[in-house]
């Protein structure tokens, strides 16, 4: 195809050493798809009458003229055309998320965007790539720190653990979790957003990751994309059951903490883990998460599964305690 031989040199010059992480990895960050977020989010806060936080920094630093405005809005046309109902992952965003480069991104959709449709996509990011690299060239630092980050978190015990999970939920290999690191300002808070088992971490590459993500918070995060790689029937249905006698606070507090903290400590620590040392929110949280760690624990030892009765039985543990 024609178009491809002007994509060579053709993006942004960042320098982001080549990631071991290509959308396998626990813990990832890709240059094409912190572009490709960076600009989505952009072209959909620009429909709104607030100001979104990428929307307002990237105005306040470079304004936004009705010529790039065009641009977001062409590329966001292209792309729809391959957006998937009740997903962002389709063909198109994956070329971003599974590449490391842009020119490589491009190249995968060359393989089956139309030419006219290439040529529109190639021509928005040349028109926007000016900016986006001055805000994007500070995630060169996000591999360095992310591999650091992934390595200690496996000699802490995480990555076995989480393991451990996903066979308790018996999916695919495909519905592992992989959390993406997208370019964030400085001075806002870090976001977590999940998507079905997808999750994105909004944080400047400049903040203390590591600090940000510790083994505490990532299992906890692991513990929740778990729950939410479900269908979305699926989900309705346990929510069904489980916000019948439990709140929200109850799951996403005693029951996370208990499949994951608990569950972490105890692989450790072994015959000397003692779940009634750790530090709990409240009274009612302290006997909600044991009483959910001895149910898990026991689910474990029996090697039960997540679709069985277990549901069930975690709504029943909140009708003891008032």
């Amino acid at each position: 195809m024609k178009v491809i031989s002007f994509l060579v040199a053709l993006f942004f010059i960042v320098q982001v050493s080549h990631a071991k992480s290509n959308f396998r990895d626990l813990l990832n960050y890709s240059t094409s798809g912190d572009v490709f977020n960076l600009l989505s989010t952009l072209n959909e806060e620009l429909k709104k009458t607030d100001d979104g936080v990428i929307k307002k920094y990237w105005i306040s630093r470079f304004g936004l003229s009705r010529e790039e405005k065009s641009h977001l809005e062409n590329f966001n046309i292209i792309r729809l055309k391959y957006k998937q109902q009740f997903t962002p992952f389709d063909k198109f965003s994956l070329a971003f998320y599974r590449s490391q480069s842009v020119d490589e991104a491009v190249k995968k959709l060359s393989k089956f965007l139309k030419s006219e449709d290439l040529k529109t996509v190639v021509k928005s990011l040349r028109a926007l790539r000016a900016n986006a690299q001055k805000i994007i060239g500070e995630s060169s630092i996000f591999q360095g720190k992310i591999e650091q980050v992934q390595k200690k978190r496996k000699r802490q015990g995480v990555t076995k653990a989480y393991n451990k999970l996903f066979k308790f939920f018996s999916y695919k290999r495909s519905y592992k979790t992989k959390i993406f690191f997208t370019w964030w300002p400085s001075d806002r808070k870090p976001q977590v957003e999940f998507i079905q088992n997808v999750v994105f971490i909004r944080i400047s590459p400049l903040k203390d990751i590591e600090t940000f993500l510790s083994k505490d918070r990532l299992i906890s995060i692991l513990v929740k994309s778990l729950f939410m790689a479900q269908s979305p029937n699926q989900i309705k249905s346990m929510e069904k059951i489980i916000y019948k006698d439990c709140k929200q606070r109850d799951i996403e507090t005693s029951l996370y903490n208990a499949m994951g903290k608990l569950y972490l400590e105890s692989l450790i620590q072994r015959k000397k883990f003692d779940p009634m040392k750790l530090e709990y929110d409240s009274k009612r949280d302290q006997a909600l998460t044991l009483l959910f760690f001895d149910l898990f624990d026991r689910q474990m030892a029996n090697r039960a599964k997540f679709y069985g009765n277990f549901v069930n039985n975690v709504a029943k543990i909140c009708t003891l305690i008032p």
